[in-house]
């Protein structure tokens, strides 16, 4: 038997009810509103993503970001995405993927043949930045330089690259690269007249960077980079030299040399004729501790002259003068 204490909240509770029930459903035009779903149509947006240039190839996993309603998700191996579930409106999708540069549209809830296409940035994937110094009987001093070689990459094609210059900021100096003998490689040379002060050897405590551009605007900064050092001895050949008639088979001999660095040595043997130099032999990686090595080639009857390099793991080289010897 219901007790008389309990009419009263029995009642409040039906009239809640029913007032609730009176109430009108709120708006549910808000795209971010957790209901919008449960009270409008689904909507969706699709499209592919390509890689820049024609012809254009579908780019799988770029990132497809929605901010507004916190989707994430990533492009098929076609290129292609769908996302389902959105209320009428626009949203802003936003494209990525690692090694290109970002793409993003304002789209409608509803448009489906949306493209996107990602310029690739351009990469730096090696550089070598070296010191030479070249001892030559032509001068009375030996002749310093600085080189800088670099890799590039662009998933574009090489011919998406613009430009590609070097900058050292304490000398407010930008230089440019030229083309190598190799379609990604580039190659710049620094003078001793290059640098303030002509001395290169104030390199070695600034840093360079690599700023490379390509031709839809991406930029590239890589560094910084620093020249480990300068060989300054030289090494310094004794025999075959002076022009003098050698006997064959040939042993090149030379002083040995005491640096406190990791090195080797190199030769290099050249043929003169007709105002011309050809390089004929070249022997790398030859034992610090070494002062001679055999040379087991006949040579016919000329003029040459051979010349030694101490070369350490980064590269940087010291080269000694030109040694003349005969061979009849």
């Amino acid at each position: 038997m219901r007790s008389r204490k309990q009419v009263p909240f029995v009642f409040a509770a039906y009239s809640l009810l029913f007032l609730y029930g009176c109430v009108p459903d709120a708006p549910h035009d808000n795209p971010l509103d957790p209901f919008v779903n449960r009270t409008q149509s689904r909507e969706t947006i699709s499209g592919k993503v390509y890689s820049y240039y024609q012809p254009y190839q579908p780019l799988s996993q770029a990132r497809i970001h929605i901010p507004q309603i916190k989707y994430l998700g990533y492009s098929d191996l076609d290129g292609s995405f769908y996302v389902d579930g959105l209320a009428k409106g626009s949203y802003q999708v936003i494209i990525s993927k690692s090694g290109y540069q970002s793409d993003t549209l304002l789209a409608k809830a509803g448009e489906n043949d949306l493209s996107f296409f990602l310029n690739a940035e351009p990469q730096v994937k090696k550089v070598h930045y070296f010191s030479e110094k070249i001892s030559t009987i032509f001068e009375s001093e030996p002749v310093l330089s600085v080189t800088i070689e670099v890799v590039i990459e662009d998933a574009d094609g090489a011919s998406d690259i613009d430009s590609v210059f070097c900058s050292i900021p304490a000398f407010e100096m930008n230089m440019s690269f030229e083309k190598s003998s190799r379609v990604d490689s580039l190659i710049l040379r620094i003078e001793q007249s290059s640098i303030p002060g002509q001395n290169l050897r104030t390199l070695i405590e600034q840093p360079l960077f690599i700023i490379v551009k390509d031709k839809p605007g991406a930029i590239q900064r890589s560094g910084p980079f620093y020249l480990g050092r300068i060989i300054e001895d030289i090494a310094h050949p004794l025999s075959p030299d002076n022009q003098q008639t050698a006997d064959q088979p040939l042993i090149f001999t030379w002083e040995s040399i005491d640096i406190p660095i990791d090195f080797t040595y190199e030769i290099q043997v050249f043929r003169q004729q007709s105002g011309l130099q050809t390089l004929i032999y070249s022997k790398r990686n030859i034992l610090s501790t070494a002062t001679s090595s055999a040379f087991n080639q006949i040579l016919p009857s000329g003029t040459y002259f051979w010349t030694l390099a101490v070369r350490d793991k980064l590269n940087n080289m010291s080269r000694s003068r030109e040694a003349v010897f005969r061979v009849q």
